[in-house]
């Protein structure tokens, strides 16, 4: 960056003068860089190291990625035919938002009972798609806490992604008794106020009839 003094004329003094120069009653410098992607590879945490000439330190950087929602959801099935359970993914914070004491909000519909959550963190590119999935997951009642209806509570500080892996019954007043496909069933989830939801329907033959 070069910023160059001009005298009152308008041009450019071979000799400083402070009483020659009109200064400046206020100014505006807008810079835009652009990420080298084979260096720095995803979004996260960085440092900048500038050329010594520069004589600068390092700087350290947020680079969040681009991406319209902080939350995105989906449902899985046990089995095709006749499923007892359901998979409920929810990727939160996919912004990369610091936040305080975050809560994933859970809206199990009456169709299923929750049983169990499991966290991971993920890794995202600057588009905001999971490239992976931690293996080692969030340890309960250090990294997060969760009540009976599996809502999460997150503890301290966090700016990562996560993956909550949800494990729900599906309740047998749900199932078809004729056989045939179950009402949709809808789960909505929250995060930091932004909703997501997900809907699977599950196929069930017709249950044996006991003759006398």
């Amino acid at each position: 960056i070069t910023i160059t003094l001009t005298d009152k004329a308008g041009n450019i003094p071979e000799d400083y003068d402070p009483d020659n120069y009109i200064p400046m009653s206020k100014a505006e410098l807008s810079l835009s860089t652009k990420i080298n992607k084979t260096i720095i590879t995803q979004p996260g945490t960085h440092q900048i190291t500038y050329p010594k000439e520069y004589k600068l330190p390092p700087q350290t950087v947020f680079i969040k990625p681009h991406v319209d929602t902080s939350i995105s959801k989906s449902g899985s099935l046990d089995k095709q035919l006749n499923p007892t359970k359901i998979t409920w993914t929810v990727d939160v914070n996919k912004t990369l938002d610091t936040l305080e004491n975050p809560v994933l909000d859970e809206s199990f519909p009456s169709q299923v009972s929750y049983q169990s959550v499991t966290l991971y963190p993920l890794t995202l590119d600057f588009s905001g798609n999971v490239t992976s999935v931690g293996t080692t997951p969030l340890v309960k009642g250090v990294d997060y806490d969760v009540d009976n209806n599996g809502n999460v509570s997150f503890i301290g500080k966090v700016n990562e992604a996560f993956r909550a892996i949800y494990i729900t019954s599906i309740n047998d007043d749900a199932k078809p008794t004729q056989g045939g496909t179950t009402s949709p069933i809808t789960n909505t989830a929250t995060w930091n106020g932004s909703p997501a939801s997900a809907t699977v329907q599950g196929n069930y033959g017709k249950r044996l009839e006991k003759i006398n």
